[in-house]
């Protein structure tokens, strides 16, 4: 019986952290996401909301033609061009779905709520300076816990945000 009992204890430890159960994977958004955009500069900025399905790669290309792909990462990435220039193209891959288009006025905020999520996510905030140009652009994901909230600012020291995950 000690044997049995100590050959059982062996087994315990060899396998511990081993499991056929799916704990790693992101969890099914029950809730909608809450998303709030705000416009703190002088003049009006458009925000185009979009989800993506993930795992999912992304292009930009800048203002001097210099063409990047990227993968979207976890948690909250904020991306600006830098000194004073901008992108001219974010292309999301085929899984995008558009959420919206606000046009925000000088200090307008918008807030909004996102549903219908598939099982793993990322929601890209894309700011367009105007028209033509991309000032900058905001990914975030909350890789197996759930997205909750998006808050995404636009100001005269570039974009800013937060996200929380539950």
């Amino acid at each position: 019986m000690k044997r049995i009992f100590v050959l059982l204890i062996g087994l315990l430890i060899l396998t511990a952290g081993c499991t056929t159960l799916p704990i790693d994977r992101p969890t099914h958004q029950e809730r909608p996401v809450t998303l709030i955009l705000n416009n703190s500069m002088d003049d009006t900025k458009v925000m185009e909301v979009s989800v993506v399905e993930l795992p999912a790669e992304y292009s930009i290309r800048r203002d001097n033609d210099s063409r990047v792909t990227t993968s979207i990462g976890q948690g909250l990435s904020i991306h600006d061009p830098g000194d004073g220039r901008v992108y001219e193209t974010v292309e999301l891959p085929e899984s995008a779905r558009l959420h919206g288009r606000d046009s925000l006025k000088p200090g307008d905020s918008n807030e909004t709520s996102i549903s219908s999520l598939p099982r793993n996510f990322a929601i890209v905030v894309v700011i367009y300076q105007n028209e033509e140009e991309i000032a900058s652009y905001v990914t975030a994901n909350c890789d197996d816990l759930a997205l909750a909230q998006l808050r995404v600012e636009y100001d005269p020291e570039g974009a800013s945000g937060t996200y929380a995950c539950v």
